[in-house]
Parts: structure tokens; C-alpha cells; sequence
């Protein structure tokens, strides 16, 4: 598939793994350890100029899980791209930008076969478990309230 969109798209493509994903470290995957892998990712596109990356042109996609970090790092790169300082923390991590010059705002946000709510999605793919999510969700991912904000 990527192969494809590079063919396509005639465009620079970046695969991310995310911890505890791939060939990646044997992390502990959790909601806070993947949006700050998300940041990570806008955070050397920009703070690494001599990386051929033209920040303009930056598109995230996100299939599955990764469409819940697509909508996240849209919410963080919106978070960054302010001619005022800014300050945005996730989890334990903060993160200013004090810039003289905005960066700038995410090309676009593409996602493939994600959902908008874990705990949405259990309520209509498992009725019976519904009661019992509160005790055996570790991630929330509430893409729905990010996504009418980008």
C-alpha cells in the first residue's frame, strides 16, 4: 500500500512503528506512549530542517489504531502551528513552542478503517461487555471530540 501511494503520489513517504509495534522496542504500548510518538514525529519533520522535509507538505495517514495517532498528532500539530508561544502537554511530556515564526499547519489528515471511540466501539461490537469496559479499557482514544476541531 505504501508502495503504492509513493508510485501515486510521486511523494516522500514515512513509515512510523510505533513502541511495542514491529520491529520496535518491547515498550509497553499505551495511549500516552503513542501520541508521544506522534509528537516525536512532528517534532523532528520540523526541528530538523536539513532532513529534506518540506513541513508544508506534510500529510499524516493512519490506519486503525493508527487513525486514533493520525487524529492526535492533526490535534498536536494544530497545537504547534501559532505565531504565540504555546504550551501542550500529553501525558508527562510538555512541549513549547516559542518560535518567531509560526510553524506550519498540517497538509491534511488521511484515515483508513479506524473509529472515532474505543469505548463507542465496544458499546456496538460487544453489547455484553459494555458494562464491564471500564474495567478492562486501557486506552480511550476519543477521536470523535479531536476531529470536528482540525
Amino acid at each position: 500500500n505504501a508502495i503504492q501511494m509513493y508510485h501515486y503520489l510521486k511523494a516522500n513517504i514515512w513509515l512510523i512503528e510505533y513502541r511495542g509495534f514491529g520491529d520496535s522496542d518491547d515498550a509497553v504500548i499505551n495511549e500516552a506512549g503513542l501520541k508521544m510518538d506522534a509528537e516525536a514525529v512532528w517534532n523532528y519533520a520540523h526541528d530538523n530542517r536539513n532532513n529534506n522535509v518540506d513541513p508544508k507538505r506534510l500529510f499524516v495517514f493512519g490506519r486503525s489504531l493508527g487513525g486514533a495517532v493520525a487524529f492526535h498528532f492533526g490535534q498536536y500539530a494544530q497545537s504547534q502551528s501559532t505565531t504565540t508561544p504555546t504550551t501542550t502537554t500529553t501525558a508527562t511530556i510538555t512541549s513549547t513552542n516559542n518560535n518567531n515564526y509560526p510553524y506550519p499547519p498540517l497538509a491534511g489528515i488521511i484515515v483508513e478503517n479506524t473509529f472515532l471511540s474505543i469505548s463507542e466501539m465496544v458499546n456496538h461490537i460487544m453489547p455484553y461487555v459494555a458494562p464491564f469496559k471500564s474495567l478492562i479499557l486501557r486506552m480511550n482514544w476519543n477521536s470523535g471530540a479531536i476531529a470536528p476541531t482540525l
